[in-house]
């Protein structure tokens, strides 16, 4: 049996990409955080 696929809304689809590229700085900005760590503090 085949599903029936129905486009989503143009409200849901930029929803899901504002989640996403929040999702994709805080990630970053977790990964420079790390980086600045690590040159900052060598020894630990």
């Amino acid at each position: 049996m085949l599903k029936q696929w129905k486009a989503m809304p143009q409200a849901d689809l930029q929803t899901n990409e504002d989640k996403s590229i929040q999702a994709l700085r805080e990630s970053y900005l977790r990964v420079e955080l790390a980086k600045y760590q690590v040159r900052k503090f060598p020894h630990f």
